[in-house]
């Protein structure tokens, strides 16, 4: 469990070097349309604990933000319906999202990502 400043500042550590993460938004309280419909990571992270803590439940990339969440949103994935933020950063270069999805998984192992992991 990290709170954001520190995951973003371990994530900047792990050499995932351009990511520039939206604000912390609360999922139930926006439409997928009020996500951009462009390029990018993101991560859905469970209630913040009494520590002031979020843990990562999903480390995810889509060449289209708002209708990846859409898809999300149908999913069966118990961690994404169990999470309580969501956070992106746009990148529009796809080797880059790549590789910033691998980082994080291999970082943070996230429970909801049981398909990818860094070799």
């Amino acid at each position: 469990m990290q709170d954001f400043s520190s995951l973003y500042h371990a994530i900047q550590h792990s050499r995932v070097t351009n990511l520039k993460w939206s604000q912390l938004l609360t999922k139930h309280s926006f439409s997928k349309y009020s996500i951009p419909n462009q390029g990018g990571i993101y991560l859905f992270l469970s209630q913040m604990q009494l520590n002031g803590k979020y843990n990562v439940l999903y480390a995810g990339k889509s060449d289209d933000l708002q209708r990846r969440f859409g898809e999300h949103q149908l999913s069966l994935n118990k961690h994404i319906h169990n999470s309580k933020f969501f956070v992106y950063s746009l990148e529009h270069n796809e080797d880059q999202r790549s590789y910033s999805e691998s980082a994080l998984i291999h970082v943070y192992n996230p429970p909801g990502n049981t398909q990818q992991k860094l070799a």
